[in-house]
């Protein structure tokens, strides 16, 4: 017999509910499938014609980003995310080789090794009536982002440090004030509890990735200028050790050969990549 919380069964009658109400929209609005609606104060707009998908995505001009993305500029500041225009062609220009098949064919080891984890985890609770997957899941991502992206290893799958719970909360709350017109105002989630402890857990993320930048760019430094070719230099960890070359290292890569690509802009970066692909496993998991 499957057992829910209160809280378990709430979401499942919203989600059952929303389900209800997309198939009712989506058969109203057949014939033209577009239509308007206000959430809040704001009007969206809901398409879902191949045409019109299509002439949306492959536009080179509709690169503005929805208001939503407004709620993680004080954190990611201009990263791919948040950034639009001249900015963000650049930076995808930029980014789009980091994410060559090839690249992440050299990850393969790392990933398989936390996924081996989580599948040991997930024997432990072989026979139980029921369980929460999500979070399983989410730290599992959390452990083969940090290594692939900044090349730290955090076990976040073994014990609860202060990164994955800052990530968490601030992951929490994004999607709190989505769900909460009323906080959309910056000025007013500022002032909320949520608004602060949502800022003091992006202040927190944001020291530990500089830290990381600052530490990885100290020991690359040092080996360029004991004479080691910069290539030989990213392929060791800074203990010396070889390993593959992270996220961080392809943006360091490119601030060394040019410097109008700044340590902020790093990371701007390897923030946004933090969170997305996790909230994305989270959300998708859920």
């Amino acid at each position: 017999m499957l057992c829910l919380t209160a809280g378990q069964a709430g979401i499942l009658i919203w989600n059952s509910v929303s389900f209800q109400a997309l198939c009712g929209i989506v058969y109203i609005y057949d014939k033209a499938r577009l239509l308007r609606f206000w959430f809040g104060l704001k009007p969206i707009v809901l398409f879902f014609k191949p045409e019109t998908v299509e002439v949306v995505l492959s536009s080179n001009a509709l690169l503005e980003k929805t208001f939503v993305y407004e709620f993680l500029a004080p954190w990611f500041k201009q990263g791919l995310i948040t950034s639009s225009g001249l900015k963000w062609k650049k930076r995808r220009r930029l980014l789009t080789p980091a994410f060559h098949f090839r690249i992440l064919d050299n990850f393969l080891p790392v990933i398989d090794s936390h996924a081996r984890y989580l599948a040991d985890k997930l024997r432990g609770e072989v026979g139980s009536a029921s369980f929460d997957l999500v979070p399983y899941i989410t730290l599992c991502s959390l452990d083969i982002l940090c290594e692939t992206a900044m090349g730290k290893y955090v076990g976040a799958q073994k014990r609860d440090t202060p990164y994955v719970k800052a990530l968490n909360a601030a992951s929490h709350l994004f999607g709190t004030r989505f769900m909460k017109p009323w906080l959309w105002p910056e000025f007013i989630f500022s002032m909320t509890s949520e608004g602060r402890t949502f800022k003091e857990c992006t202040n927190a993320m944001d020291a530990f990735t500089r830290s990381v930048i600052r530490e990885r760019k100290t020991y690359i430094m040092s080996e360029l200028k004991s004479g080691v070719g910069m290539e030989e230099a990213f392929s060791t960890d800074n203990f010396g050790a070889k390993r593959k070359k992270a996220f961080l290292d392809l943006l360091l890569s490119e601030h060394l050969s040019d410097p109008k690509f700044t340590e902020e802009d790093i990371t701007e970066e390897v923030n946004t990549f933090m969170f997305a692909p996790n909230f994305l496993s989270k959300t998708t998991s859920s």
